[in-house]
């Protein structure tokens, strides 16, 4: 066995059983040393040149048997601490519902659906360590994410939304899968690509249309969909799949499927961000990350054709909206949201990149990354089609709508000349979130401000994050103590019997 090939499958089966099998930490040990032992065998034999020796005292190493778990434990990591925020807008009511999809405000919004890969899924959003990237933290998706609040500190366009209609369904919580019932009207899945998202279409109308607590035709639903990102990363293998021309027509079949088949729903159709800019990201562990998962945005041969194909993504997609294709009735539109567009990488106050808006895969967006792309989300929707900004700016805050014209901006409202209806906000509350469920609606504790007790809670936290990494450093420490004396071990009892073998 070469010495890759061996780290390789050290990596890999500790990668399988921590992140998927949730093995005790026996288990973890267990793994690491079979695997050692292996290798002290390979490079002795591989040294001297003899035939292999059979192993007959130990199970031989094997990836994926001979590996049992039997006490179910969670991969420990730094808890994800929000920090409280106070809500800056004052939520208010009108007198009459919208009728229409171009007179829609956050009142109106009953239900909330998203499409995408890997960045809808918020891969690695919560996490601290990079295994924790394979965690699919749905409940932060900037788009679907409902853990919390906005005044618990997680700031997202549904919690957004919740603090107009504290009844709103569909958002995601907690860490899941896509088919997870937590997940509830989040169908994106990690690693799709643009050809995958009809078929997401299809998933997530089958979906609200079951739920019982949804009126399927009356309820006014918003839709986010983010793709391609994935797209651009594979380009290189593949030239004649990921062409423009194939991305802009598996995004029209899916809005397809949503405009006959989803009534009452305005779709945010987000623009594909600048996946060129991760090669700004040097870490050595980054250069891992994306030579495994994205090799064609930071190694790709052709950097100037990648970004041709970017700037082609974002211009047919604009063209297809603009056509007009979907705005033919009172009850559905697409709007470009183009935030991403130009989006560049955040930069700290020593000029270098600010990986702090990134999850430990250099890839993925964190915590931080999903707040500021649900502010800047939610911004581009309250700006007219035209004068929409195309950049997110670090550290934003939320616009606030003006009550005298509350309205989501839509290709067709945003003409000067367009009549909204006139009507005035007939109540102003506090705004009043709940702890509902994604899926059930049922309110939960009033959450209006950051609990009294929220310098303590942040304290506690510190506290147990340090005693996290304090723990984490001892096991670590005693697992590579340990694996070296039992490789070492096992490397003399080999040389002992081979020497055997020779006299």
């Amino acid at each position: 066995m070469e010495p890759t090939q061996l780290l390789q499958r050290i990596y890999a089966i500790i990668l399988l059983h921590i992140t998927s099998t949730h093995c005790s930490w026996n288990d973890y040990i267990e793994a690491v040393s079979k695997a050692t032992f292996q290798e002290a065998a390979d490079f002795y034999l591989y040294s001297n040149e003899t035939e292999p020796i059979p192993v007959t005292d130990r199970p031989p190493f094997d990836l994926l048997e001979n590996i049992t778990c039997s006490t179910s434990v969670e991969l420990p990591e730094i808890p994800y601490v929000p920090v409280p925020t106070q809500f800056p807008c004052t939520p208010f009511t009108l007198q009459e519902p919208a009728t229409s999809v171009h007179t829609l405000t956050p009142n109106d919004i009953k239900v909330v659906g998203a499409i995408g890969d890997s960045l809808t899924a918020a891969n690695g959003a919560g996490a601290q360590m990079i295994l924790g990237c394979l965690r699919e933290y749905r409940g932060l998706s900037f788009s679907i994410g409902g853990d919390e609040s906005y005044r618990r500190g997680v700031i997202t366009l549904p919690n957004i939304l919740r603090e107009y209609n504290s009844n709103l369904l569909g958002f995601s919580t907690g860490i899941s899968s896509r088919d997870a019932e937590q997940s509830y009207f989040n169908v994106g899945h990690p690693g799709d690509i643009a050809r995958d998202i009809k078929y997401q279409a299809q998933r997530l109308v089958d979906r609200i249309k079951a739920h019982k607590d949804v009126d399927f035709e009356n309820d006014w639903k918003i839709v986010t969909i983010l793709i391609g990102g994935n797209d651009l990363c594979y380009y290189c293998t593949d030239k004649n799949l990921y062409t423009a021309e194939s991305y802009i027509e598996y995004i029209r079949d899916a809005l397809d499927v949503l405009k006959a088949e989803l009534p009452r729903t305005f779709v945010n159709l987000v623009s594909v961000l600048k996946v060129p800019e991760i090669a700004k990201l040097v870490k050595p562990k980054c250069d891992l990350v994306h030579c495994g998962f994205c090799r064609c945005a930071k190694f790709g041969d052709d950097q100037d054709e990648l970004l041709q194909l970017l700037s082609d993504y974002q211009t047919m997609t604009n063209e297809l909206i603009e056509s007009g294709r979907y705005d033919t009735s009172d009850d559905f539109t697409v709007v470009v949201q183009p935030f991403l567009e130009q989006t560049s990488m955040p930069y700290d106050e020593n000029g270098e990149p600010d990986y702090s808006y990134f999850a430990p895969d250099c890839f993925h967006f964190s915590d931080k990354g999903h707040r500021d792309a649900a502010i800047s989300l939610w911004n581009n929707m309250y700006e007219p089609v035209g004068t929409k900004a195309r950049d997110w700016s670090p550290g934003a805050t939320i616009t606030c709508p003006d009550t005298a014209k509350p309205y989501f901006y839509t290709y067709k409202n945003s003409d000067p000349y367009y009549q909204f209806p006139t009507q005035q906000p007939i109540s102003t509350t506090t705004g009043t979130t709940t702890t509902a469920s994604g899926g059930d609606g049922n309110s939960g504790g009033n959450t209006d401000c950051p609990p009294d007790n929220s310098e303590e809670i942040i304290l506690t936290a510190v506290i147990v994050s340090l005693v996290t990494f304090v723990v984490l450093v001892v096991i670590f420490t005693t697992l590579a103590v340990y694996c070296r004396q039992v490789g070492k071990k096992e490397a003399i009892a080999m040389q002992a019997k081979s020497n055997n073998l020779h006299m």
